[in-house]
């Protein structure tokens, strides 16, 4: 492990040559028994395999790729790795987005829906407000009907105190 790696985990030389397992968390060091180990037996290199390390302060994620090479002593690996500390953010910062456009469109088909009720409910008054216009309509007509045939006996009246 090189002496900047030692230097963002917060660790000494000391861990030179000891397990990798040693060094990392608890959830990358169960992925790395149950499925990072055995394919490095398998296949003897790995690419681009995602581990977190305990860091001094916070977990430390690392991208790495994995040369295994058999030696007397057993496997040895020998590993180049890169922070990849901003992804962490990245992926946050993207699901974050995909939340929002996602609230955005619900939100979006929610208003749509809601317009095509305004809409319908405006047709609606629109075909009440034709009617009520055409009822006003009739009983103005009704109205002059009334007030003509109230008129003619009283006209007829008046013609009648004239003549007498």
């Amino acid at each position: 492990m090189n002496a900047e790696m030692r230097l963002k985990l917060g660790v000494d030389s000391t861990v030179i040559g000891r397990s990798i397992e040693d060094l990392l968390t608890v959830g990358s060091r169960i992925f790395f028994q149950t499925h990072f180990y055995p394919l490095i037996k398998m296949q003897k290199s790995v690419r681009e395999i995602f581990l977190s390390f305990k860091g001094p302060d916070d977990s430390i994620p690392v991208l790495l790729n994995v040369e295994a090479t058999q030696t007397e002593g057993g496997i040895e690996m020998h590993c180049g790795g890169m922070i990849i500390s901003n992804r962490n953010r990245f992926e946050k910062e993207l699901m974050e987005a995909k939340r929002t456009a996602e609230q955005t469109l619900a939100e979006n088909a929610e208003l749509t829906a809601v317009k095509n009720a305004l809409l319908d409910h405006q047709k609606e008054l629109e075909f009440q407000l034709r009617k009520l216009k055409s009822l006003k309509e009739q009983q103005q007509e009704i109205f002059k009907i009334i007030a003509h045939d109230l008129q003619e006996p009283l006209r007829k009246r008046s013609l009648r105190a004239t003549f007498f």
